[in-house]
C-alpha cells in the first residue's frame, strides 16, 4: 500500500470515528463526546462552564465560541485541593468544568430527560468530578434499568483558599464564597444548555455528598432563599450545616487565619496573592486546608444558614436527606480511654479553627454515655474494643 493510500485510509478512519462520536451543539459551538458502549451511554467530559477564572474573582460564564469542535472525550484538569487526585490528572486553576453522561441515543426517546447535578464532597478542600469512585455511569445505568432514565451532570468548583478566601479584606471584596458561586454558575449553565443533550431544564435535581450536600443546603438559603429557578428538588447525602468545621459567626478567627496566610506567603493583601507564584500559594493553602471554608458574607449567605431556615427563608422544593450507619466511625482514631481523650480527638477532627464550647461536650456525653451495648459501630456486641475503653463512645460522638 502506497503512502497516499495509507493516508487516505487514515483520513477515512478518522472521519468515521468522528462521525460515530456523540455531539451536542450549544451557544459556544459543537461539543464532541465519546461513546461508552459497555454502558450504552454517551460521555461529554471536561466541558468549560466558565471562562478560565481570574484568581480570587467571581467566575464568569463562557460567552466566546469554541475554536472548532470542542473535544469532550476526557476529563479536564482538577481544581487545586488536598490530594490525592485521580491518576493521570493534574491540578490547574483553569478547572471550572462539568461532565454530562446520558443514555445513548438508542435508549432515549423523544421526550427530554430529568437531570441530576452532582456536587462532589471533600470538605471544601478536596475532591473532583473525575474521581472514579463517583462515576456517574452507574447511576445512569440504574435509572435506565428502572425505566426512569436520567442525565447525570457532575461539576467542579474551586477549593481551599482559592475557592473560600475569608477575612476582612475578602469580605469587603465580596469573594468569600467563590466555590459556591462557581457551583451556582454551573447550575445556570445547565439551565441554558442541557436541552442540547436531551435534558429537561425544568426537571433538575441537585445532589451532593458530605461537603457537596452541605453546599446544597446553602444553595437552598442563598440570598435569603431567593429562587432563581435553577433546580426543582434537592438530595443531601451526609451533609449538614454542623458538619463543616467553620466558624460561621466568628469573623475575628477568620481574620486571624487570613493574616497568618498573608505572613506565610510574604504578601500584604489580595492583590499580591493574585500574582503570587502558584506553588507558594498552594503549599501555604494546604497548611490551612481546614480554615478557609464557606462564610457569612452578608450577600450570598446573609446570616447563619440555620437562622435562615428557622425564618423560613429557603427555597421550597422537595428535599431528601440521608446518612449512613456508622459513617463517622472512619474518622475516629482508636485509643480513647477517657472523656478527655474524646474531647481532644473531636477538637482535632473538627479543625484547628473550630471552637467547641465545653457545655457542648457535656451535652454530647449525656446523649452518648459510656455504654458499649448502645455504642457504635452497630451490631458489634456489648464488648469493649481492644484499642480503647471508650472507643465506642468516641465513634458515637463523631
Amino acid at each position: 500500500m502506497g503512502p497516499f493510500a495509507t493516508f487516505s485510509l487514515m483520513v477515512a478512519m478518522s472521519v468515521r470515528c468522528f462521525a460515530s462520536a456523540p455531539t451536542a451543539t450549544i451557544t459556544n459551538g459543537t461539543i464532541v463526546g465519546r461513546p461508552l458502549p459497555e454502558f450504552d451511554q454517551d460521555l461529554f467530559l471536561g466541558i468549560p462552564y466558565a471562562d478560565p477564572p481570574s484568581r480570587f474573582s467571581t467566575s464568569v460564564g463562557r460567552t466566546s465560541k469554541f475554536s472548532g469542535a470542542f473535544d469532550a472525550s476526557n476529563f479536564s484538569a482538577v481544581c487545586y485541593g488536598l490530594g490525592p487526585i485521580p491518576a493521570g490528572y493534574i491540578f490547574s486553576e483553569d478547572c471550572l468544568t462539568l461532565n454530562v453522561i446520558r443514555p445513548s441515543a438508542t435508549n432515549t426517546n423523544s421526550s427530554a430527560l430529568p437531570v441530576v447535578i452532582w456536587i462532589h464532597g471533600g470538605g471544601f478542600w478536596g475532591g473532583s468530578a473525575a474521581d472514579p469512585l463517583l462515576n456517574g455511569s452507574y447511576i445512569v445505568q440504574k435509572s435506565v434499568n428502572q425505566n426512569t432514565p436520567i442525565i447525570f451532570v457532575s461539576i467542579q468548583y474551586r477549593l481551599l483558599f482559592y475557592g473560600f478566601p475569608s477575612g476582612d479584606e475578602p469580605l469587603a471584596l465580596g469573594i468569600e464564597n467563590l466555590g459556591l458561586l462557581d457551583q451556582r454558575l454551573a447550575f445556570q449553565w445547565v439551565q441554558e444548555n442541557i436541552a442540547a443533550f436531551g435534558g429537561d431544564p425544568s426537571k433538575v435535581t441537585i445532589m451532593g455528598e458530605s461537603a457537596g450536600g452541605t453546599g446544597i443546603l446553602q444553595h437552598l438559603v442563598a440570598y435569603g432563599g431567593r429562587d432563581d429557578h435553577l433546580f426543582r428538588a434537592a438530595i443531601v447525602q451526609s451533609g449538614s450545616f454542623y458538619d463543616v468545621p467553620c466558624n460561621w459567626n466568628i469573623s475575628a478567627i477568620r481574620e486571624t487565619n487570613y493574616q497568618l496566610l498573608l505572613n506565610q506567603t510574604g504578601c500584604g493583601n489580595i492583590s499580591c496573592l493574585q500574582t503570587l507564584d502558584n506553588e507558594i500559594l498552594f503549599n501555604v493553602s494546604l497548611q490551612h486546608y481546614d480554615q478557609f471554608l464557606p462564610s457569612i458574607d452578608g450577600e450570598f449567605m446573609p446570616t447563619h444558614p440555620v437562622e435562615l431556615f428557622d425564618q423560613g427563608k429557603q427555597i421550597s422544593v422537595p428535599l431528601l436527606m440521608g446518612v449512613n450507619n456508622d459513617e463517622g466511625t472512619i474518622l475516629v482514631s482508636p485509643g480513647s480511654n477517657t472523656t478527655a481523650d474524646i474531647r481532644q480527638a473531636l477538637i482535632g477532627l473538627n479543625g484547628s479553627s473550630y471552637v467547641i464550647d465545653s457545655s457542648a461536650f457535656d451535652k454530647l456525653f449525656e446523649l452518648y454515655p459510656d455504654n458499649p451495648v448502645a455504642g457504635v459501630p452497630h451490631n458489634t456486641g456489648p464488648g469493649v474494643p481492644p484499642t480503647g475503653f471508650m472507643d465506642k463512645t468516641a465513634c458515637a460522638s463523631s
